[in-house]
């Protein structure tokens, strides 16, 4: 069975709302929330589940190129590189090109 997007949306929303006291607890919560949406991107890119722009509102960010921006800090990529990247187990590339 196939997770849904929404699972990951909701986290986000929820570390996104959570408070934070001091600069060690903002500098952790900032690192948990960056990975999550990675994560989540990655995969959700990977699989070609969502466009790009669609994606970065999912995760909450402000535009697009904000998510580019924060894609690119994470992977060292543009987030267009890895949409449809997903290979499934046991299919070589070679013919899911030509088909």
């Amino acid at each position: 069975m196939r997770r849904s997007g929404l699972q990951c949306t909701t986290a986000c929303v929820i570390i996104a709302k959570v408070p934070t006291r001091s600069g060690a607890e903002h500098t952790s919560f900032q690192r948990v929330r960056d990975t999550l949406r990675r994560d989540v991107a990655v995969s959700a890119l990977a699989r070609g589940d969502a466009s790009i722009e669609a994606l970065s509102e999912r995760l909450g960010f402000s535009e697009p190129s904000a998510f580019h921006r924060a894609f690119r800090r994470w992977t060292g990529a543009t987030p267009r590189s890895y949409q449809g990247s997903y290979q499934e187990p046991g299919r070589d590339r070679a013919a899911s090109t030509s088909a």
